[in-house]
């Protein structure tokens, strides 16, 4: 009885396997040529051809120099389709909290790396900081002044789990609501917060 509840469950594990591989995502690529200007100073020589007692003496004279706009056709690159963009994880254990400024364990803060814009972030093959939602940064002299200039295009959106669906947040005049330096300001300031 044993064996064979055993081979209809291999049996059932079997035919599932071949179902899903079968029912795959097929991956679709997505060709772009990209045309680029760029301009091009050029520079016109003129030979011109004197003859001085039965002698041609050739000289080179520059006539004048001109930039011009030269259309560069850059080589196709496939690529994945740009809208939309969905990362998939999963994890067994349970996520403790998603709070940037409490968050203290690998499971929480790998999945606030993933769902939050840093300020900067950091080259995993070099170490280097590189830009993240600051396009540039300056710091003073003394060490003591930070000045972020901010990307202006990064949404703040709302997932519907129940949904699926995301919509970008608006503000109470119906307009939408992008991440500002404000936002930056109040986590700093949250996360230095001694009551927090």
């Amino acid at each position: 009885m044993f064996t064979k509840k055993l081979s209809l469950l291999t049996l059932f594990v079997f035919v599932a396997s071949i179902l899903l591989t079968a029912c795959g995502s097929e991956t679709v690529e997505v060709t772009r040529v990209i045309t680029e200007e760029k301009e091009v100073e050029v520079t016109r020589v003129v030979t011109e051809k004197e003859t001085v007692v039965e002698t041609v003496v050739e000289k080179e004279t520059v006539v004048e120099k001109e930039t011009v706009v030269e259309t560069v056709v850059v080589e196709a690159q496939p690529e994945a389709e740009a809208e939309p963009v969905t990362y998939t994880q999963w994890d067994l254990s349970d996520i403790p909290g998603l709070d940037p400024q409490l968050a203290e364990n690998a499971t929480s803060i790998n999945y606030i790396e993933n769902l939050f814009v840093h300020l900067t972030n950091y080259d995993l093959e070099t170490g280097e900081v590189v830009p993240e939602a600051a396009t540039d940064w300056e710091i003073s002299d003394d060490g003591l002044f930070y000045t972020f200039k901010i990307r202006t295009d990064i949404p703040w959106v709302y997932h519907n789990p129940a949904t699926g669906e995301t919509t970008q947040e608006v503000d109470d005049e119906g307009n939408p609501r992008f991440v500002t330096a404000y936002d930056f300001e109040y986590g700093i300031r949250r996360a230095c917060d001694p009551n927090l």
